[in-house]
């Protein structure tokens, strides 16, 4: 059975995995973002030949995940095609949740409730419009987190007003209001509802035992847009 991913999900995911310390090699990350910008042109994309390079990798990369993920429910009833939404949904669930939980060390991770909040997509704004300075208002207008150093791969727009899916320090796509509600919709869950309580400001410049974060992700996306 042939399964299929829609351009821009796609691009989401390869730039999440920019953003992630998931056991990617650089190999691995460099092939599939050369091959996606030779097809990404294109619409609808063949998933095999990203699958075929992700299973070069020593263990399953974020891309394995989501077509796990998606093995159980997905957009399209009539086969295995991934969309845009599908991602969303991935990065926002409890399937993600649990799977980067379970590898946290508490020795070294000093502030676990902002690390492992900053791993799920949050929909952020631009703080005055301001590049790299975010916000993120919680359900019920009742609280909001502060991002600052944040990185935007070259073909994410600036865009004052618009809101960001946000993972880790990456802004990962623009979501439109549905969007929005779907992220919200999967983050409520019990383990994120009562870890985001705690987090209030999170700079991925100085971002816990990881440093400059910031500026990794930023070498990441300048070695595979070049």
């Amino acid at each position: 059975m042939s399964q299929t991913i829609e351009c821009k999900a796609l691009q989401t995911m390869l730039i999440g995995l920019l953003s992630c310390r998931c056991p990617v090699s650089e190999t691995t990350e460099k092939l599939l973002w050369a091959r996606f910008f030779q097809v990404r042109n294109e619409e609808v994309l063949d998933l095999g030949p990203f699958l075929e390079i992700a299973d070069k990798n020593p263990v399953p990369t974020p891309l394995d995940h989501l077509v796990e993920f998606c093995s159980y429910g997905h957009d399209c009833p009539q086969g295995m095609h991934i969309s845009h939404n599908d991602v969303l949904r991935y990065f926002c669930s409890r399937f993600h949740y649990r799977g980067m939980s379970a590898h946290i060390d508490p020795l070294i991770v000093r502030d676990v409730p902002s690390f492992l909040v900053t791993h799920m997509m949050l929909p952020a704004t631009l703080v005055d419009g301001t590049l790299g300075s975010m916000r993120v208002y919680l359900p019920g207008g009742k609280r909001v987190i502060y991002f600052t150093h944040v990185a935007f791969a070259p073909d994410i727009e600036h865009k004052p007003g618009s809101v960001y899916g946000v993972h880790m320090g990456a802004a990962l796509t623009i979501l439109d209001t549905a969007q929005v509600g779907i992220c919200w919709n999967h983050l409520a869950f019990k383990e994120f509802e009562f870890l985001v309580q705690f987090v209030d400001n999170v700079d991925f410049r100085t971002f816990q035992h990881l440093g400059n974060h910031q500026q990794r992700i930023e070498q990441r996306i300048g070695r595979n847009y070049t």
